[in-house]
């Protein structure tokens, strides 16, 4: 199996969980430091700033978000889901991407 099919069946699972738990909204605010994302979204800080967007889940299945995310926090897609999603990436180079996910 590629390191992107591993990959691509860890976001499944992964967004999976999120769109069953309710993420504990309480636990995930005390994690977060921040709103608990609306349904359908997830929260992820961007840059050394840490800025914060809410993204809907399914830009999780696209293969360059999920390169991004394994390189900047390798284990999020791992069974135990302890507090949000964080890139290291600019948040220029995020804006960008998030520009090709709405076309």
């Amino acid at each position: 199996m590629s390191l992107a099919n591993i990959l691509q069946e860890k976001t499944s699972m992964f967004i999976k969980k999120l769109s069953k738990s309710q993420y504990s909204k309480k636990s995930y605010t005390a994690l977060s430091k921040s709103q608990p994302p609306k349904k359908g979204y997830i929260n992820v800080y961007v840059g050394q700033e840490r800025k914060l967007y809410q993204i809907p889940l399914k830009y999780l299945y696209d293969p360059t978000l999920q390169q991004l995310i394994e390189e900047s926090q390798p284990n999020v897609f791992d069974a135990k889901i302890d507090g949000p999603i964080e890139l290291a990436c600019t948040t220029t180079t995020f804006y960008q991407l998030l520009k090709i996910f709405k076309t």
